[in-house]
C-alpha cells in the first residue's frame, strides 16, 4: 500500500511499520527447501494473510510449524474454547462448523490444504466461534500464540499516530475514515471527533460497503476488538491501521 511505502521511507524511527516486499520476491525467497514446494504452500502464499509478511517471516512460519497427524472425525478446535493455536491445513480435508448465534449463523465451510484457521481468536484474545473437524485423515501445522504474535500480528495489526497518519495520507492524496468498532451504547458515551461507528459484530457484513480507495483508521477504544477490526479490514484488501493514543 502507498502509505506503507511512504512511512517506511520516512526518517522517523518511531513508526511500527513493516515495508511489504513484492509477492514474487517473497515466494522465491520462501522456497528455501523442496519440502515446502507443496500445493498447500502455494495456496497459502496466495492468501491475503501472507501478503502482509516479509520473506523472513514467511520462512520463519514454515520452519516453526509443528506438524500433527489427525484422524477423520477429530476436532482440531472446539467452539467456546479459548484461542491457543493458529492452524494451517497441510493434508486432507476439514470442515468448519459455526454456531447459530455467531457471525456466520450456523453455516459450514470446507477447508482444503493451504487454508488456515484459528487466527481471529488469537488476535481478539477471545473464545473460538466455530468448531473445525477433520473430514478425512490429514495433517495440520500449528503455531502457538507467541509464535503467531511474533510472525503475523506485528505485520497485520500496525499502529500509527493520527496526526502522522493525516500528514502522510494528505501528501499521497489518499482519503481516510476514522472508525470506532465499539457497541453503539459505548460510542454514544464518548468517541473521537469525526469518527463513525461500525460495531465489530457488524463489520463483516459491511466490508463490501467500504471504499477501498480510502484508508481506515481504527480508534483504540475497542481494545482487542479494534485489533481484530484492523485484521479483518486488511484481510478484506483495505488499508487499515490501529490509531495510538
Amino acid at each position: 500500500p502507498v502509505i506503507d511505502r511512504l512511512m517506511a521511507s520516512a526518517d522517523e524511527a518511531s513508526f511500527d511499520v513493516v515495508l511489504v516486499a513484492e509477492v514474487d520476491e517473497r515466494i522465491e525467497e520462501a522456497r528455501f527447501d523442496d519440502e515446502y514446494s507443496e500445493d498447500w504452500m502455494a495456496r497459502l502464499l496466495d492468501s491475503p494473510l501472507m501478503s502482509h509478511l516479509s520473506a523472513a517471516n514467511i520462512q520463519r512460519c514454515f520452519i516453526e510449524l509443528e506438524r500433527i497427524a489427525l484422524r477423520a472425525g477429530t476436532d482440531v478446535v472446539l467452539a467456546g474454547t479459548p484461542g491457543d493455536y493458529f492452524y494451517i491445513l497441510l493434508e486432507g480435508e476439514a470442515r468448519v462448523i459455526t454456531g447459530r448465534t455467531g457471525p456466520f449463523a450456523g453455516q459450514s465451510f470446507d477447508l482444503v490444504p493451504g487454508d488456515y484457521f484459528g487466527e481471529e481468536a488469537l488476535v481478539a484474545d477471545t473464545i473460538r466461534n466455530a468448531t473445525v473437524r477433520m473430514a478425512s485423515d490429514g495433517v495440520v501445522g500449528r503455531l502457538d500464540r507467541a509464535q503467531f504474535d511474533a510472525i503475523f500480528k506485528s505485520s497485520l495489526v500496525q499502529t500509527i499516530d493520527l496526526a502522522k497518519a493525516k500528514r502522510f495520507l494528505a501528501s499521497a492524496g489518499i482519503g481516510f475514515d476514522v472508525v470506532d468498532v465499539r457497541f453503539p451504547a459505548e460510542y454514544r458515551c464518548g468517541h473521537a471527533d469525526g469518527s463513525s461507528n461500525i460495531p465489530i459484530v457488524a463489520l463483516r457484513k459491511r466490508l463490501r460497503e467500504l471504499d477501498r480507495s480510502r484508508t481506515c483508521l481504527v480508534t483504540p477504544d475497542g481494545g482487542r476488538r479494534s485489533e481484530l477490526a484492523v485484521y479483518l479490514l486488511r484481510q478484506a484488501g483495505l488499508n487499515a491501521y490501529l490509531l495510538t493514543g
